[in-house]
């Protein structure tokens, strides 16, 4: 089992629009979500993207 990737964390904690947004390019509208995107990866960060804990 391999780690998680940010896109894939996303997905697999419910916020697979914030992924899509990523996944388009759209990084007018992500930056809208700055704060959250900040937030999500320190939490990314913090377990390690590992599948078990996520």
């Amino acid at each position: 089992m391999y780690p998680l990737s940010f896109s894939e964390f996303l997905i697999a904690i419910g916020k697979g629009q914030y992924a899509e947004l990523l996944r388009r390019g759209d990084f007018d509208m992500a930056a809208v979500f700055k704060r959250d995107y900040y937030d999500l990866l320190k939490l990314y960060c913090y377990v390690g993207g590992m599948p078990e804990v996520v």
